[in-house]
């Protein structure tokens, strides 16, 4: 975001204007949104972790059986998990 700011300047007692930057506010608007956002993203995580866990086991599961059927079709036995 682009401010304009005013300078004046003692030694030839006009007024500069610096086109550029960011504003002391700014800067720190944007660091506390950092701080909360850093703050938020571990317990995001550790809330999702066990979702994730229970999927993947999920999924083990479902490749088990379909390896498991795919046996029993190829050796036309019964087979057990």
């Amino acid at each position: 975001m682009r401010s304009t700011s005013s300078i004046f300047s003692a030694a030839l007692g006009k007024r500069v204007v610096a086109d550029g930057g960011f504003t002391l506010l700014e800067v720190l608007v944007v660091l506390a949104i950092l701080g909360m956002a850093a703050t938020a993203l571990p317990l995001m995580i550790s809330n999702a972790l066990p979702g994730a866990r229970l999927n993947a086991t999920a999924q083990e599961l479902a490749s088990d059986l379909r390896i498991l059927r795919t046996s029993a079709i190829r050796s036309l036995a019964t087979t057990r998990l």
